[in-house]
């Protein structure tokens, strides 16, 4: 293991790296003509970079490398120089080093002063590492780029917890990506162009967290709190995708892809949908215009299925001399569920059955009390569009009376019109 060959005491990491950088001589590696005349093909200059922002350093002044920095530069060093490769140059990144996520703008361009610099050193091979360090993560990213065509070769990025453990991963990610560098070297490999900015996204919602790739196995960009969030430099090959996660507590997580990658022009990102356990909801219906109806939900599974129970109160009136205006109220009972694959989906097919009882009375009748029709709806359907907090709905009902009250025991119809019992509404998640 390289970094128990080179470190034996975490406090010294960042001296250590550092004399072995350039103890010993290197060995030469095979150079054509034309590359010794500009650049030495076995000598490598380090750009590195890293943030801390555990609690214990927000509010601190502590300038010193992070030791787990320290230990993947070491790592970094020895096994490049035992490969053979002279070390010509390190140097700080030339950007700000705040907090990921933040909109504070950055030196411009950072790869291509390292690539001037190599070409100041006549060396071939420019190495840039990023690190960033939390509370529970240690999250680096390693990019090798080819002096020569001024391209990137190959980079690598991940993260681990901090603790005994993340040693040997440290010295696995130098050897992978070394060993796919001498790959790369192998192979006729057309240059890749390396974008240069940062990623801009725009808000859509507050508190939403940005990921690279997977919340478990991606990077962090940052939290959505601004109107707009500036992501960390990612070295990545011009109009290649990029996938994004989003994740907000209460609501569904989404995958989100770049089409064509980090580009200049803001993103914009969608809304999230919330998870729904429970809602409200009021509406109107086609035989009920002089009334309405409100009731409330409670989902078994969010956005899946669903009990409702509601009251509906409305009045039938003729509006003609003599007539007398009929009121109803009907408590309904529904089972539903959803039929579209998605969960968060914005349009959403709705189908259940329900179990109700109307009352009737007229107030003009003093000694009539009124009477009750228990009603059955074998089948209902809704379509539905989903914002991320309400909702729109229409339904239609099929409902069949049971015969126990006014109504004679068969399908209810509007007359005329046949089996429209359409409802429009709104839902309150």
């Amino acid at each position: 293991m390289w970094i128990a060959q080179s470190l034996k005491k975490p406090l010294l990491v960042g001296i250590v790296w550092f004399l072995l950088a350039f103890d010993g001589k290197p060995a030469l590696g095979a150079e054509s003509p034309e590359e010794t005349e500009k650049l030495q093909y076995t000598s490598w200059g380090l750009l590195y970079g890293w943030i801390d922002a555990r609690e214990e350093q927000r509010d601190g002044a502590n300038n010193e490398m992070d030791e787990y920095t320290a230990m993947l530069l070491s790592s970094l060093t020895y096994a490049l120089r035992q490969e053979g490769y002279e070390f010509s140059f390190q140097e700080q990144l030339k950007e700000s080093p705040v907090a990921i996520g933040s909109d504070l703008p950055e030196t411009p361009r950072p790869i291509l002063y390292g690539l001037e610099r190599a070409q100041e050193t006549r060396s071939r091979w420019l190495v840039v590492v990023r690190t960033y360090r939390e509370r529970t993560r240690f999250i680096w990213s390693i990019g090798i780029y080819d002096g020569l065509s001024q391209t990137l070769v190959v980079s690598d990025s991940s993260f681990l917890f901090p603790g005994l453990s993340a040693l040997p991963q440290l010295d696995e990610t130098v050897g992978r990506i070394l060993a796919n560098w001498k790959k790369k070297q192998e192979e006729v490999v057309n240059p890749v162009e390396v974008v240069e900015q940062r990623q801009l996204f725009k808000r859509t919602q507050d508190g939403v967290m940005v990921y690279l790739g997977s919340p478990s196995q991606g990077i962090v960009i940052g939290t959505l709190q601004e109107p707009s969030l500036l992501a960390p430099y990612i070295p990545m090959g011009v109009g290649k995708p990029l996938s994004i996660t989003l994740e907000k507590e209460g609501y569904w997580s989404k995958e989100v892809v770049l089409p064509k990658g980090i580009t200049d022009r803001p993103f914009r990102l969608p809304a999230l949908q919330k998870k729904t356990d429970q809602a409200w909801w009021a509406a109107t219906t086609l035989a009920r215009l002089m009334g309405a109806e409100l009731g409330r939900r409670w989902y078994v599974m969010p956005d899946r299925f669903f009990f409702s129970l509601s009251d509906a109160l409305w009045m039938n009136y003729t509006f003609q001399q003599g007539a007398y205006p009929v009121f109803h109220t009907e408590i309904r009972g529904e089972f539903g569920m959803y039929l579209q694959r998605a969960v968060d989906a914005p349009f959403r097919i709705t189908m259940g059955m329900a179990l109700g009882g109307i009352y009737t009375w007229i107030p003009a009748f003093a000694d009539e009390i009124g009477r009750i029709d228990l009603v059955m709806d074998p089948l209902f359907i809704g379509l539905e569009y989903h914002f991320p907090t309400w909702a729109i709905f229409i339904k239609n009902r099929f409902p069949f009376a049971l015969g126990t009250g006014y109504l004679d025991r068969a399908w209810m119809e509007i007359p005329g019109m046949g089996p429209q019992f359409w409802s429009v509404g709104v839902l309150i998640k």
